[in-house]
């Protein structure tokens, strides 16, 4: 028991140390301060706070915290010896966390104004997103990047996250099932780390960080629905208001993610306790979960997310600007596989889970490919953090066929004997199931993750079967979705291992030639025509890249390039220095 709660209060500790990140500074902003490095000192304090008030021991707090702070800093530094390679990190995610960590008050001040007035090299950016899109994960980033003065480490909330939920999902799995240590650690990994979490680790990309936060969410409502009498009652209260606040603060699409399970969720208890809600005991219960799912809902978008809903709603008369209404941007349907634009939602889903991994946008026809057969074109799009075809993995449509075959056994055999259970699951299946069919754009596996759930729940399952009937079939099954399950992240472990070895060493190298360049030369620095990478411009300054002009480039004067990848042009201006190119 104590095991499952060091586990529970490690990972609650660092899910907090991003909640009170985001809700300090933005109750900061209310009152016209701005980001400086006592926002997350003091977020640390609070979340040590809500530790000891969980334990009532100081020196568990003491050690907790030490513990999730080197973490935290373990996590940094990786981020820190890392270059987000993403065209949307390097567009405005970055963009809006050194606007914020400069100075920028949201609540205060457009993007526009403010860049106009301060940074010249944003001025000329014109993505109305820029303003209106929720700011949580840029909030918290900004509020490491003002400590450590070094904007690669904000993208830390991926990793951090992903190994605080690992921690959050060995305690429940501790608490509410019979699985051995080994199984809970198995299980609890397969949970939080899949491929779409993986490949976004060293960018400022948030649908993995999204996923974790909606895999909390769901774990706590299916708490409260299995175990109305468990001791975590208050916990997952606590955990579900941080997952809906800090969800429905990354993207405007999370008013779906997690609306629809918590209603569906409301729904079936309601339904359940019809004949017993005249009872007070009863009734009371229904309330208190009705209560904390609507205080999560109005402080996430009224409260915490009045950087955006109430900012959008003020300015726009819409507190989804760019989502739907006018000025709305369709981002996802228009960037699918020209194959699946003509195609119905249900279809797009079922091509792209039985199809070749790719990350094209020019796909003619459907790719299909037999489940375990592997392509060696699949390789290199498979570590994308941005795959818009199969991005499950190279492996995963053979492992879902599997796990669905385990789940359906199971509750055929159960759907009498473990009425409940049975139930939970098929209100997750339903969830999805309708998800699949309304809402657009599924087939991407970054707005899918929680199909990667699918094989674990088989897992735990055939794990239980084996330890309760010590036959040797269940565990051989279960152990090979686990060892199918990590080997669909092999292009994503690979991929990772380039970054952190040879690739930063590669561009730090490229960096510095171009520092000595700027020291001895004229230089004017712009973007190229790919696209305005203006996060690129603050990681230069943070590598003490300063001595330089912004403007713009002309293509047939460019002296050479600034990073190989959505990066930026530069012009050597009267000057006999040889032309060079910096990639």
């Amino acid at each position: 028991m104590e095991k499952n709660d060091n586990c529970l209060q490690l990972g609650t500790f660092l899910i907090d140390l991003i909640f009170f990140s985001i809700v300090i500074t933005t109750t900061l902003f209310f009152l016209n301060i701005t980001v400086t490095p006592i926002n997350f000192i003091f977020s640390v304090f609070c979340s040590s706070v809500i530790c000891f008030y969980s334990n009532k021991n100081i020196k568990k707090t003491i050690w907790i915290t030490l513990f999730g702070i080197l973490i935290l800093i373990v996590t940094i530094v990786i981020c820190e010896h890392t270059f987000d390679f993403s065209w949307d990190g390097n567009t405005y995610h970055k963009t809006m966390t050194a606007f914020m960590k400069n100075g920028w008050n949201p609540l205060k001040v457009t993007f526009y104004d403010y860049a106009a007035s301060d940074i010249p090299s944003c001025a000329v950016l014109s993505q109305t997103w820029l303003d209106a899109y929720p700011k949580g994960a840029e909030i918290f980033a900004a509020c490491i990047y003002a400590i450590t003065g070094n904007i690669e480490g904000g993208k830390c909330f991926n990793i951090l996250a992903c190994i605080a939920m690992c921690f959050i999902s060995c305690g429940f799995l501790g608490e509410t099932t019979s699985l051995r240590r080994g199984q809970k650690i198995i299980c609890s990994i397969l949970l939080a780390l899949n491929p779409v979490a993986f490949s976004q680790f060293f960018t400022y990309y948030i649908d993995g960080l999204l996923w974790q936060f909606f895999l909390l969410c769901i774990f706590c409502l299916a708490y409260l629905t299995l175990c109305e009498d468990g001791r975590l009652i208050k916990y997952c209260y606590y955990m579900i208001f941080i997952s809906i606040v800090i969800g429905l603060n990354l993207k405007f699409s999370s008013l779906i993610y997690f609306g629809i399970p918590c209603i569906v969720f409301f729904v079936y208890w309601v339904i359940k306790k019809r004949k017993e809600l005249k009872q007070s005991d009863e009734k009371r219960k229904i309330m208190s979960r009705f209560a904390i799912l609507a205080l999560g809902a109005i402080s996430g978008t009224c409260y915490v997310g009045a950087t955006s809903y109430m900012i959008n709603l003020l300015r726009h008369k819409n507190p989804v600007y760019t989502m739907i209404g006018e000025g709305a941007t369709d981002l996802i349907t228009v960037q699918l596989p020209d194959v699946y634009q003509n195609m119905n939602n249900i279809s797009r889903f079922i091509c792209s889970l039985f199809s070749k991994t790719n990350g094209s946008k020019t796909i003619e026809q459907v790719e299909w490919k037999i489940p375990f057969t592997i392509y060696k074109s699949e390789f290199l799009p498979a570590h994308s953090c941005d795959v818009r075809t199969a991005g499950w993995g190279i492996l995963f449509s053979g492992i879902f066929i599997i796990s669905m075959a385990v789940i359906i056994f199971a509750l055929i055999r159960y759907h009498k004997i473990k009425k409940e259970v049975c139930h939970a699951i098929y209100l997750f299946f339903g969830i999805m199931i309708g998800a699949i069919i309304f809402v657009p754009g599924l087939c991407w596996a970054r707005y899918f993750g929680a199909l990667f759930y699918v094989p674990v729940c088989a897992m735990i399952y055939l794990f239980m079967e084996y330890n309760k009937r010590n036959k040797t079939m269940y565990n051989v099954l279960a152990v090979v979705i686990a060892v199918l399950l990590g080997a669909n992240m092999i292009p994503n472990i690979v991929f990772s291992d380039e970054i952190l070895t040879d690739e930063y060493s590669v561009i730090e190298n490229e960096l510095q030639e171009f520092k000595n360049i700027t020291e001895e030369n004229e230089v004017v620095v712009g973007y190229n025509n790919r696209g305005r990478f203006s996060g690129r411009i603050f990681t230069l300054e943070d590598m003490g890249i300063t001595d330089f002009t912004f403007g713009e480039v002309d293509e047939n004067e460019v002296t050479g390039d600034i990073f190989s990848y959505y990066g930026l042009v530069y012009k050597i201006v009267e000057t006999s220095y040889e032309k060079s190119t910096i990639n």
